[in-house]
């Protein structure tokens, strides 16, 4: 596979990218640029150490996923494989994916060898894949951990020195002057060069040439379960429906498997359950949230959803050993939960291309949207996968590129926008694998081809506005379509009221909206009473005013909020508390899972399950208020501790699963 570009002659020159739908002229040595800058900046930035040496500490507390992330990037973006620092972290590759076990690291670790092509590392892609399929729960996702095919420390050295015993792998180019980027057209291995009249090899081809590893069938055939003193859990507990994924590590995980497929592996059950998953959990609205459970839609998870589904058909023609890819044109044509999903993905590209910046390169302004580039790369992907120029009726490489050159750096790099990014080397490793249009999964891109077309937007989201898309938890119902027969659930009514109240989803908008400007706008006097007759009247919509306005206060106006909340909700029996722990809003999760702890540990049995689901949640602040309720309803402290990353968390949340199941017992 290339990295995608195309058109101007200086595009062909410097990288011969191959694009599908080509972007627009206008520019792109504005773009060559920013690629260089932000290429030279990952390829020296000192939390890689010198120069020419990522090794496996790229990022603190998150393995070897983050460098591999920036290798692929600047693969991507036109690196030699033989470059010292593509070398030397291919290199340390190796030895982490015999004992890795983290989803995240293992995909990552999946598409860079994949994507670095030196022939003797499919041993090692061939293990990772196992191990990650090893990790599927039985719902098709994901979570953090993938605890099959353990190695002992005996077995990894006899592993790495079998699989690299006798391979030529790529060195470092000796130093030489600059010299201008050659488009890489093969796996870069030393030998000899060719005599002059020989003609050169022929362009290596994605089909496979062998099969599994011996060593791997013995693998394969022994199982997932880890060897003993090897440290893991054992499958059943790990693939059991209880433990609840995410649909970031899912999406990271299908594009693993997918890559993986390329090297002998039968993924083809594993990519049909994830299509199954996604089409089981899909929301009202059209879109994904961060888990199965609901919660309310976001872009990031829908462009997960809609990957998973291109996945799913692409997988059929694997089944019987299929090698080629072919994607029926009518059937993904008619399919509707692919046409809702891209018109969700595509209301959001809509209201964020409407808002107006400068003129010329810089006539898109930046927003919440643009600044997430972990969603910039999950749009990149769909787009890239799905061969569409447009999603939403936008193009969505001409918004996104300029938006990426304006944002640079001066020193090439990209900000990170906190949690969605975790880093600036992520963050620039994001908009590198958006701007070069990166496509993992070209044999599938290839297929999809004008079968499918861009549906537009949804009738009834197209005009929003992008803050309350992305702001809002109250804008229509976001949790899983119900099934045919089934009734939306009822939630507890707040005491003191005569009638069941209404699912916070569905209060009146504009009520909501004016509550909440109301306590946006007071003085800290006129704040007090409003708290207090927010905090006691009955009526969810002033839950939702208060979770709104949560999202403009700042200092203490916030923190009086947000303790007035959790005492509203500290009323809540623990069916409605369950009921709002689910919702988009992360002030209503954060509020709901504090007010869980004033119900005793008489109630922890109902409300567990809940709190322990969000330990793991995307918003650090949500898992910390479900940490408190844990720790002080059961008296034990499983973590995770105050600034722990995502990983952590999704560690501590399979430390509390295993704790409550021995409860449950």
């Amino acid at each position: 596979m290339a990295p995608r570009f195309a058109t101007a002659i200086a595009f062909l020159l410097a990288f011969a990218f191959n694009v599908q739908a080509d972007p627009d002229p206008k520019g792109n040595a504005d773009i060559l640029a920013a690629i260089k800058k932000g290429q030279e900046y990952l390829r020296n930035t000192p939390a890689a150490g010198r120069e020419g040496d990522f090794g496996m500490s790229f990022v603190g507390g998150n393995g070897s996923g983050p460098a591999c992330l920036a290798g692929l990037a600047l693969i991507e973006s036109g690196l030699k494989p033989s470059d010292k620092v593509l070398v030397n972290l291919a290199q340390a590759a190796r030895s982490a994916a015999l004992t890795t076990t983290s989803t995240y690291e293992i995909s990552l670790l999946i598409m860079f060898l994949d994507r670095y092509g030196t022939p003797q590392d499919e041993p090692f892609i061939q293990l990772l894949t196992l191990r990650l399929m090893s990790g599927q729960a039985k719902d098709g996702g994901w979570s953090y951990s993938c605890m099959g095919y353990i190695l002992t420390e005996v077995e990894q050295r006899q592993l790495h020195s079998e699989f690299t015993k006798g391979a030529k792998l790529v060195t470092p180019d000796p130093a030489t002057p600059p010299k201008k980027a050659q488009p890489r057209k093969d796996i870069e291995i030393d030998q000899p060069p060719p005599p002059v009249k020989k003609d050169p090899p022929p362009k290596k081809e994605e089909k496979p040439t062998g099969g599994l590893h011996p060593l791997i069938k013995q693998l394969e055939k022994r199982g997932p379960q880890p060897r003993p003193g090897g440290g893991g859990l054992h499958l059943p507990e790990i693939t059991s429906l209880d433990l609840v994924g995410d649909h970031s590590n899912t999406q990271f995980a299908t594009v693993g498997l997918w890559c993986g497929r390329r090297h002998h592996v039968d993924v083809a059950n594993a990519l049909a359950a994830v299509d199954s998953h996604y089409r089981k959990c899909q929301g009202s609205d059209g879109g994904w949230a961060y888990t199965a459970a609901g919660g309310g839609s976001s872009p990031s998870m829908t462009c997960a959803g809609l990957m998973g589904l291109a996945m799913g058909f692409g997988a059929k023609s694997l089944k019987g050993g299929g090698s080629e890819i072919k994607v029926d044109e009518k059937e993904i044509g008619k399919d509707r939960i692919v046409a809702d999903g891209l018109k969700h993905l595509g209301d959001y590209l809509a209201a964020a291309a409407a808002q107006e910046g400068g003129s010329g390169r810089q006539r898109f302004a930046q927003n919440e949207l643009s600044r997430n580039l972990y969603f910039m790369w999950s749009l990149e992907r769909v787009g890239m996968t799905y061969g569409l120029k447009t999603i939403g009726k936008v193009d969505w490489y001409d918004w996104g590129s300029s938006l990426l050159v304006n944002a640079q750096n001066p020193n090439g790099s990209w900000a990170s926008d906190g949690f969605h990014s975790g880093s600036i080397e992520n963050a620039t490793s994001f908009a590198l694998l958006f701007l070069s249009r990166a496509n993992l999964a070209e044999d599938l891109s290839t297929s999809m081809q004008n079968k499918i077309k861009d549906p537009g937007t949804s009738s009834l989201k197209s005009n929003k506005n992008l803050d309350e898309m992305l702001g809002k938890s109250s804008k229509g119902s976001t949790g899983p379509r119900p099934n045919p027969g089934t009734t939306a659930p009822k939630v507890d009514p707040t005491p003191g009221t005569t009638k069941t109240d209404v699912p916070p989803s569905t209060a009146t908008a504009t009520d909501v909206k004016s509550l909440a400007d109301a306590l946006i706008a007071a003085n800290p006097t006129e704040r007090a009473e409003l708290i207090r007759k927010y905090r006691d009247t009955t009526g969810n919509k002033y839950t939702d005013a208060m979770a709104q306005a949560l999202a403009k206060l700042v200092g203490e106006g916030q923190i009086e909020v947000r303790e007035a909340l959790v005492q509203r909700l500290t009323r809540m029996k623990p069916a409605t508390l369950n009921e709002l722990m689910l919702q988009r809003d992360k002030e209503l999760r954060r509020a709901a899972a504090l007010a869980c702890e004033a119900k005793g540990k008489k109630h922890l049995a109902e409300l567990a399950d809940s709190l322990i689901r969000l330990i793991g949640d995307e918003e650090a602040i949500v898992s910390r208020a479900a940490h408190t309720s844990l720790k002080t309803l059961s008296g034990k402290d499983f973590g995770p501790e105050d600034g722990a990353s995502p990983g952590e968390r999704g560690k501590a949340m399979l430390a509390w699963r295993d704790w409550w199941k021995t409860q449950a017992k």
